[in-house]
């Protein structure tokens, strides 16, 4: 049995934030939280780059978070109503951070929109006022900061 050794070069990958809703408005302990999760999420990428799949992304976003002694809720249940009439409770695909910071994490999209839009409905719905949308895409991690504001 042979064996060919063909030496792998991993495609250039990039790291993009976008903050300009936090901007001059976030303060105190949201802020904190908020901060050691962008941290999470830059210690993700550092340690492990671009190009996994959800799962995988999943896993190492929830353990950096452990790593550093966040409490997490995953998959938060929220109410659903219709007409203003209760009508069921599901959970959402997300995060919760020290109760006070939504987390989207999605991979492969190349596109943070998704996430976005996702991210802004569940803060609605689980009435929290900030947030993170994240995506590890295939050569690419997109970060945006979300904040819902008061009607």
């Amino acid at each position: 049995m042979q064996v060919e050794r063909v030496v792998y070069d991993p495609p250039a990958t990039a790291s993009t934030e976008d903050w300009q809703y936090w901007a001059d408005a976030i303060h105190d302990e949201d802020r904190a939280v908020g901060l050691a999760v962008r941290d999470a999420l830059r210690a993700v990428y550092a340690a492990h780059g671009t190009g996994y799949g959800e799962e995988v992304v999943q896993r190492l976003v929830q353990c950096a978070l452990r790593n550093r002694g966040l409490r997490m809720t995953v998959s938060p249940v929220s109410k659903a109503y219709y007409r203003g009439v209760e009508v069921d409770e599901s959970p959402l695909d997300c995060i919760v951070v020290e109760d006070r910071v939504l987390l989207v994490v999605t991979a492969l999209l190349e596109v943070n929109q998704f996430s976005v839009n996702r991210g802004l409905s569940y803060l609605k719905a689980l009435g929290l006022g900030w947030g993170i949308a994240a995506d590890f895409g295939k050569t690419d991690v997109q970060i945006t900061g979300l904040r819902r504001r008061p009607q």
